[in-house]
């Protein structure tokens, strides 16, 4: 893992591959999720082996991503932007599950340099707002298993959402 500084953003990313590939997959985590969960680390592997240079990273203020970014669906959209142009905007894969689908979906149709994106049971729909009940201070608390997130971890990471992050979803 390192932390790459793009145009306004520190992500904590994962590469593998070639860096000098004429191809580029970007792998995009669900919501709250991070980029050392195994259902990530299978797919470099495969991706790395057919050629592809890739980078996986934890969204904006997530996990090892450092600062205290707010976590919304627009910081995340920019932060796959600002790493198709870190890297050159070469041809890229997006490649992701649940609310990373959902921001590869935006960011592709958007972004020429994207040639095609890949979903694995995609979020299509508005972010869920919580029950009130569940909100305290503006924030629900959330909860991740530990990687590499192929059981359930008795300790888990705790991630306080604020709720701009559904009324940015809105949008």
């Amino acid at each position: 893992m390192r932390i790459l500084t793009t145009k306004s953003l520190k992500l904590a990313v994962l590469t593998r591959g070639d860096q000098n590939s004429d191809k580029i997959a970007i792998m995009l985590p669900g919501r709250l999720d991070t980029k050392d969960y195994i259902n990530f680390t299978s797919h470099i592997d495969y991706l790395s082996r057919k050629g592809f240079y890739i980078i996986a990273f934890d969204p904006p203020g997530t996990w090892d991503s450092p600062g205290n970014i707010e976590f919304t669906t627009t910081n995340y959209i920019n932060a796959v932007n600002e790493l198709i142009e870190y890297f050159g905007n070469k041809p890229t894969l997006l490649l992701r599950h649940s609310r990373g689908g959902q921001v590869a979906m935006i960011a592709g149709a958007n972004n020429p340099s994207v040639i095609a994106f890949a979903l694995v049971n995609a979020s299509y729909g508005l972010p869920t707002p919580p029950d009130p009940e569940q909100v305290t201070n503006g924030f629900l608390a959330e909860h991740r298993d530990l990687p590499p997130g192929d059981v359930k971890t008795t300790k888990q990471k705790e991630f306080h959402l604020s709720l701009n992050y559904f009324k940015d979803g809105e949008q």
